[in-house]
């Protein structure tokens, strides 16, 4: 096996990405499945028959965590409170509301 050509990849995973695909990355014990819209994350799970009522580990934009995660006001503002307010990231693991739906 060769050396792997880092850049090379990257540029075929942001591609992927852009152009609304979704990428696997390979990892020392599992792998992070990578996409940037609704459409392309549905595909994924789908793809992966993954149960709706399953929590979903996801890094996206503030717009993408509201327009797939279920959250009760509560819950809402405390997101908005790190992420608006002190305008920290927020990964999440939340039950989805499109996604997953084979």
């Amino acid at each position: 096996m060769g050396r792997h050509d880092i850049q090379a990849d990257a540029q075929r995973v942001f591609e992927t990405i852009t152009a609304g695909g979704v990428a696997i990355l390979p990892g020392d014990i599992g792998y992070g499945a990578c996409a940037s819209s609704s459409d392309a994350l549905q595909r994924l799970f789908v793809a992966k028959r993954r149960a709706p009522h399953k929590r979903h580990a996801m890094v996206g934009t503030y717009e993408l965590h509201r327009e797939v995660h279920v959250l009760g006001s509560q819950e809402q503002e405390i997101v908005d409170a790190i992420t608006i307010d002190a305008g920290l990231p927020s990964p999440s693991s939340r039950p989805s509301t499109r996604i997953i739906r084979s």
